[in-house]
C-alpha cells in the first residue's frame, strides 16, 4: 500500500486493526513465505482445512492459488475479520461503502470533543456506534435479504473501527489492554472516512489476487464441532501457543462491545461454551490428565523446578504452571481427537508450531504433536525447523535461554 492508503496514528483505531488493514496479518499469524508453498503443494486437493483459522490467512492463500478452504474459529472478532475479508463478500462491502458516502448527512454526530470513562465504551460511544451500525444494516439489508446475516455483516464491517470509540488503553504487551481512559470524538467523521477508504483499498486488493471464492468459515470450537466425517484430504494449521497469555485478550475491547450488543439485543450470536485453548485462566477449572508421555515428563520437570531467588516457585508450580500446561495439552489433544474422524485415507497435513521456554525447560509442543499423531496411526516427520531468538520477548536483542525458540513445520499423512 502507498503511504496515503494506510491508516494514520491520528485515526485512533486500535493498533491491531491498523496492522491488519494494511497487511492482513499480525500477532501469531501464518508467515506467507513458509505457508504459501505448502498450499501450492496441496493445490490438487479439493479443500484445505484449518480448524484454528485465526485471521484467515489460509483462506487468503487458498484463494490466491485457486482452491477452497474450510476454516473454524473460536474467537468472535477473528471470525468476523474473516467475514470482512472473504473474497465472495468484497463486492457487497464495496457497494456498502459507496452508499455510506451517499448517506454522509445521516452519519451520527456528537457535540463532545472527548470524554473520560472507566468503562470499555462510554454511553456516548455506544450511541455513536449504534448510529453507524443501524445505517450499515439498512444498506446491507437490501442485498442480503437475511436479518441475521445483515447484522453479522454489519458488525464485521464496523468492528475494526469500534476501538476508535473505546476508552481503553493499550498496555506494554500485545495481549494487555486496560479498561478506562480518554475517548476522543474530535475528527470522528474524518476518521470514519479514512477508515472507509482503507477498507475499500483492502477489498480491492483481495479482488485482484482471488482465484477462488469457495471458502467456508464457521464460528465454533474445534474440540466439539461436528466436522463432516471422512471429508478432508488436506490440512494446514497452527495451534494457539502456550505462552501464559490469553490470546483472546488481544480483542477484549471488541469482545466487550459484542457482549454489550448481545445483551442489548442489537444482535444475536450462538454462544460458544468454555474457554479458548491456551487461556491463562486456571482457577476453578477441573483437573485433567494428559495421555502423552512427552507431556508427563515435561510436567514432572516443572513440578520440581526451583528458583533460588523466589521462595514461592514450588507453590506457583503446583497452583498455576502444572494446571495451566496440563489443561493446554489436554485441550489440544481433545481438538485433534475430534478432528481425526473427518480426515480421509489419503490425507496430508502440515502443522506449524513453535517450541518456547518456561521454568528453564523447553515446552515440547512439537514433540507432543509428533507423538500424538503417530499414536493415532499417522505418518509424521519434521518437514522443516529453524531456531530463532527473541520471538515473543520484549527485548528484540535477547539471546538467552528464555528467548530461544525452535519453529517447526510437522508433516502428517496416511495412505
Amino acid at each position: 500500500m502507498k503511504k496515503s492508503e494506510k491508516l494514520t496514528s491520528l485515526s485512533l483505531i486500535r493498533e491491531v486493526y491498523r496492522i491488519l488493514l494494511s497487511s492482513g496479518r499480525t500477532y501469531a499469524a501464518f508467515q506467507e513465505k513458509k505457508i504459501f508453498p505448502l498450499v501450492e503443494s496441496l493445490s490438487g486437493r479439493k479443500e484445505i482445512l484449518d480448524p484454528m483459522s485465526g485471521y484467515g490467512s489460509l483462506m487468503s492463500y487458498c484463494s490466491k492459488v485457486g482452491i477452497s478452504s474450510f476454516g473454524l474459529e473460536f474467537n468472535m472478532p477473528l471470525y468476523l475479520w474473516q467475514v470482512l475479508n472473504h473474497p465472495k463478500n468484497t463486492i457487497l462491502f464495496k457497494q456498502c461503502i459507496n452508499k455510506l458516502h451517499e448517506k454522509k448527512r445521516k452519519w451520527p454526530r456528537t457535540s463532545q470533543l472527548a470524554t473520560v470513562s472507566d468503562e470499555w465504551f462510554p454511553e456516548e460511544s455506544k450511541s455513536l456506534f449504534l448510529g453507524f451500525y443501524n445505517i450499515v444494516c439498512q444498506i446491507l439489508s437490501k442485498d442480503t435479504n437475511n436479518n441475521k446475516k445483515t447484522k453479522e455483516f454489519a458488525l464485521a464491517f464496523l468492528l475494526p473501527f469500534a476501538g476508535r470509540l473505546s476508552s481503553s488503553v493499550q498496555g506494554n504487551m500485545t495481549t494487555h489492554v486496560k479498561r478506562g481512559g480518554l475517548c476522543i470524538y474530535k475528527n470522528l467523521v474524518n476518521d470514519f472516512e479514512e477508515y472507509l477508504s482503507v477498507v475499500k483499498n483492502r477489498l480491492e486488493a483481495i479482488e485482484k489476487i482471488s482465484n477462488s471464492k469457495k471458502h467456508i468459515i464457521i464460528l465454533g470450537d474445534c474440540r466439539t464441532y461436528k466436522f463432516p466425517r471422512n471429508y478432508f484430504s488436506a490440512m494446514i494449521t497452527s495451534p494457539p501457543y502456550p505462552n501464559h497469555r490469553d490470546f483472546s485478550a488481544v480483542f477484549i475491547v471488541e469482545n466487550e462491545l459484542i457482549r454489550w450488543l448481545v445483551e442489548d439485543k442489537a444482535i444475536k450470536f450462538n454462544s460458544i461454551d468454555g474457554l479458548a485453548i491456551g487461556t491463562n485462566i486456571v482457577s476453578g477449572r477441573e483437573k485433567v490428565e494428559v495421555r502423552s508421555e512427552v507431556v508427563r515428563n515435561f510436567l514432572e520437570k516443572i513440578l520440581h523446578y526451583k528458583d533460588p531467588k523466589r521462595e514461592k516457585a514450588s507453590y506457583d508450580n503446583k497452583v498455576y504452571y502444572i494446571p495451566y500446561f496440563s489443561r493446554y495439552f489436554f485441550d489440544l489433544e481433545q481438538a485433534y481427537v475430534n478432528i481425526i474422524p473427518s480426515l480421509r485415507k489419503n490425507f496430508e497435513g502440515y502443522i506449524n508450531v513453535v517450541n518456547n521456554t518456561t521454568r528453564d525447560q523447553i515446552v515440547p509442543l512439537a514433540q507432543f504433536i509428533i507423538e500424538f499423531w503417530k499414536r493415532n496411526g499417522f505418518n509424521t516427520e519434521i518437514f522443516s525447523q529453524k531456531e530463532s531468538f527473541h520471538v515473543g520477548t520484549k527485548n528484540p536483542r535477547a539471546r538467552g535461554f528464555k528467548a530461544k525458540h525452535m519453529e517447526y513445520i510437522i508433516k502428517i499423512s496416511r495412505r
